[in-house]
């Protein structure tokens, strides 16, 4: 359950899990309100009931609780996997006097407005997408520990991995995401505007779209970068990028060890063989730092964003291996039939506890 269908992560992603779902035989239904992946998932033969929640108001959740207690009823669901925080308010509503329906959130990002979030940590069990989520979850939003399950999120690998680089001249950066404050595609053309004063052969490609497109293209024309705005399937672009930055600003601390979610565009970069720049917390400001799979710089750091660019484009040899083992990386750790089967087998842990509500 969520708000709605759309183009989005999340919505992806539960567009893996439904399809991945019915592949091994369990009865799925997507709750949610309309979207651009309804079609898919009703090509795909997967149950949809509309029932929108994008709009947080008194009137809708009252109304939203009184039908899915009826959807409650008519399916009777073994699971209720809440994927968003109001609807997550509103099945726990909805199923109250409910013994049977057991009560499944999962977290994907840093949720901001505590007493409002903490509806994901009352989860029967909480899925979180990575460690750093789950240490979340349980220190901010009182999840239970033993009630947590960490379940990276699934890439499909087509048709990523088997792209072909493009042949063309100079050296081509990319940065690919929906156009908001946070992806900190601002930071990426500053530090682009740093690198092309001595360096004049680069390009940069921004593909994606959103509300923060106008202040971007202000930005760049103020810098001179000359950055291709474009839109479509990142799939249509990445074969003509060398490198791909992904400048979040909101992103997870870096832990050594331990496997973040950077975010699916550099998944894919990962998969289609392209060297990565990204974002986290915790790193020395104005330095990055080499890992076997990516360069990693702090969060809204031009300078440090700025080096990792040079460094990137003076030392192709060592990018071609971290691009290798980045891609080695992602196809060990994320593939979507992993991320279904590790969901499955949380669902049927729940089922063979005690049947009584947490």
């Amino acid at each position: 359950m969520l708000p709605e269908m759309d183009i989005g992560g999340v919505e992806e992603g539960t567009y893996d899990l439904a399809c991945g779902m019915k592949k091994l035989g369990v009865n799925i239904t997507v709750i949610s309100g309309p979207g651009r992946y309804i079609p898919l998932l009703e090509k795909e033969q997967i149950k949809w009931i509309n029932l929108p929640t994008s709009q947080k108001t008194l009137r809708v959740f009252f109304d939203s609780t009184r039908k899915l207690k009826q959807i409650i009823e008519q399916e009777k669901p073994d699971i209720l996997h809440c994927r968003s925080r109001f609807p997550a308010w509103i099945a726990h509503h909805a199923l109250k006097n409910n013994s049977r329906t057991r009560f499944v959130t999962s977290i994907h990002g840093y949720l901001k407005f505590p007493p409002y979030s903490k509806i994901i940590g009352r989860g029967e069990r909480v899925i979180a997408i990575s460690d750093a989520l789950a240490e979340f979850v349980i220190k901010k939003l009182g999840a239970t520990p033993e009630n947590v399950r960490v379940i990276h999120n699934g890439i499909r690998f087509h048709p990523y991995v088997n792209l072909k680089k493009q042949k063309h001249s100079g050296f081509v950066i990319g940065g690919i995401g929906r156009l908001t404050k946070i992806k900190g595609f601002q930071n990426l053309i500053q530090a682009v505007s740093e690198v092309k004063k001595n360096e004049s052969n680069i390009t940069l490609y921004i593909v994606g779209d959103g509300p923060y497109r106008k202040n971007l293209e202000i930005l760049d024309k103020k810098l001179d970068v000359k950055t291709n705005f474009l839109t479509g399937r990142a799939s249509e672009f990445l074969p003509q990028m060398d490198l791909l930055v992904a400048p979040h600003i909101e992103t997870e601390p870096f832990i050594k060890g331990k496997i973040p979610w950077l975010g699916r565009s550099v998944y894919e970069s990962q998969l289609s063989g392209i060297p990565v720049i990204t974002t986290l917390r915790g790193i020395q400001k104005t330095n990055f730092i080499k890992t076997d799979t990516a360069l990693i710089v702090p969060p809204a750091d031009i300078t440090a964003l700025t080096h990792a660019i040079k460094y990137a484009l003076n030392n192709p040899e060592e990018m071609l291996k971290i691009a290798e083992n980045g891609k080695r990386f992602v196809l060990s750790h994320f593939s979507v039939e992993g991320m279904v089967n590790k969901t499955l087998k949380v669902y049927e842990e729940l089922l063979l506890d005690n049947p009584g509500k947490a």
